[in-house]
């Protein structure tokens, strides 16, 4: 019997809040923009900081300088972060009937 009064007032609870049980859609999609965006930053510094530390401890195998062009994989890295972010915006702005 106490657990039916309980559920009855978190259903209460919830009305007042206006949540009604719903979820945000468009709050669910800008989190999961942003997590996706966060999780590229991370993968990005990792290479990054991969590169720093091997910059000049690699016991006589192949150097950074002939694994990696860095000139090149920063205008990459940046163009796929821009390009990552213009496009999660114009997908937000697509759905607000913009």
């Amino acid at each position: 019997m106490a657990h039916a009064g309980n559920h009855t007032q978190a259903q209460v609870h919830s009305h007042a809040d206006g949540h009604d049980g719903h979820v945000n859609q468009e709050e669910l999609r800008q989190f999961g923009f942003w997590i996706f965006l966060i999780t590229d930053c991370v993968l990005f510094a990792t290479l990054f900081a991969t590169y720093v530390v091997l910059h000049g401890n690699h016991a006589g195998g192949p150097g950074p300088k002939e694994i990696f062009e860095m000139p090149g994989i920063i205008a990459e890295t940046f163009i796929l972060l821009t390009s990552s972010f213009t496009s999660g915006l114009a997908v937000l702005a697509m759905n607000a009937g913009s």
